[in-house]
């Protein structure tokens, strides 16, 4: 059997997720709260962006990559 790559891994998330999305199911992790689902139904995953360096230097997030 051959082994998915990641361009059809992702493709094939992507399809579910859309299908998910046109059948009224939410893509979230769920809160577990009815009254505050009724409102937001959970969480989405992100991407999270840390920016350091030292003190006094300057700090700048680049458009292309944000």
């Amino acid at each position: 059997m051959e082994e998915n790559n990641l361009f059809d891994r992702v493709h094939d998330d992507l399809n579910k997720r859309r299908e998910r999305s046109l059948s009224g199911k939410p893509n979230c992790i769920p809160f577990n709260l009815p009254r505050f689902e009724e409102e937001l139904p959970g969480i989405e995953q992100g991407n999270y962006y840390l920016i350091t360096a030292s003190s006094k230097v300057g700090k700048q997030i680049c458009p292309l990559a944000a």
